[in-house]
């Protein structure tokens, strides 16, 4: 049987409106646990582990090592994964099981869960921006604030933070490469493939690009092969820079299809003279404020 007496400890502790508040002790045997139980979960399903699955895991291994789960102490399964920032990501999806991964897996919170078809893994928007924006004279190269959480773009000349780290900023040609290897390994259909490659060959490559995803219907296939890429160099960053991986880089939303439209219902001649007569009453500041999807605009173009 396992002895916990023996085993060496680390501070448990958790945060509260007064402010930090150590609460307990906890051996390094949790964490042992919690890596046994989650690695098994998830090499044997290749995906992230659901976080009432790897409860029940632990559990188990807890009582064949005569251990009493949960830890004294710990009011949530959540705060004992939470407890091991370096090891573990544990991500929180609204109204849905949480997920947890290794630290060092963090790709595959880009992998989409069962019964979960709506929600898909998203990267923050400042370190989006910061992974995917080529930089410019204007935008500057972007630094990570560790103490606000924070991405800052810094010119040409200006000086960051001293205690900013500098972000793995991208390049057209990583970005071109990106979109050639998932048009092989997406494998559209021939059309799809020639239209995607030939994107990259214009002189707005990733604009088209993003167009052509849109038109073949392959945004959410984009959209995972894209997060799964980006979460692997932001812990390979975060790992060289010695930075624990905060659960607010990535975080699970709704994903909003893009792709190929249903057909619209036909629209009546009563329905348009209604709308005709809305826009008689706007003024040139209310019609400013309107904006039409750019597939609209493109139609009437075309009808001219």
């Amino acid at each position: 049987m396992y002895s916990a007496k023996w085993a060496p400890t680390v501070p448990f502790c958790h945060f509260e409106a007064g402010g930090f508040t150590l609460i307990a002790t906890m051996e390094n045997v949790w964490q042992e646990l919690i890596n046994e139980a989650l690695t098994e979960l998830v090499e044997r399903t290749g995906a992230p582990a659901p976080g009432a699955k790897l409860r029940s895991a632990i559990a188990h291994l807890a009582r064949q090592r005569g251990l009493d789960f949960p830890p004294p102490g710990v009011r949530k399964f959540t705060e004992l994964v939470e407890a091991f920032p370096a090891d573990f990501i544990l991500q929180r999806r609204p109204g849905s099981d949480v997920l947890v991964v290794p630290a060092a897996r963090a790709e595959l919170l880009a992998i989409e869960q069962p019964g979960a078809a709506p929600a898909a893994a998203r990267i923050r928007q400042d370190i989006f921006d910061a992974l995917t924006k080529v930089p410019t004279p204007a935008y500057g190269l972007p630094y990570y604030e560790p103490e606000k959480d924070l991405v800052l773009w810094i010119r040409e000349g200006d000086q960051p933070p001293q205690t900013a780290v500098a972000m793995p900023a991208t390049t057209l040609e990583k970005e071109l490469l990106l979109r050639n290897v998932f048009i092989k390994e997406a494998e559209p259909v021939d059309a799809g493939k020639d239209a995607l490659l030939a994107s990259l060959a214009t002189t707005r490559p990733l604009g088209d690009f993003g167009d052509t995803v849109q038109e073949f219907g392959l945004v959410k296939k984009w959209h995972v092969f894209r997060v799964a890429r980006l979460a692997t160099r932001l812990r390979e960053w975060s790992v060289r820079k010695s930075l624990v991986w905060q659960p607010s880089w990535v975080d699970a939303t709704e994903l909003r299809s893009t792709g190929a439209a249903s057909p619209a219902a036909p629209v009546s001649l009563d329905n348009k003279r209604h709308l005709l007569e809305l826009s008689s009453l706007l003024t040139e500041e209310d019609l400013a404020r309107i904006s039409v999807p750019m597939d609209i605009v493109l139609r009437l173009l075309a009808k001219k």
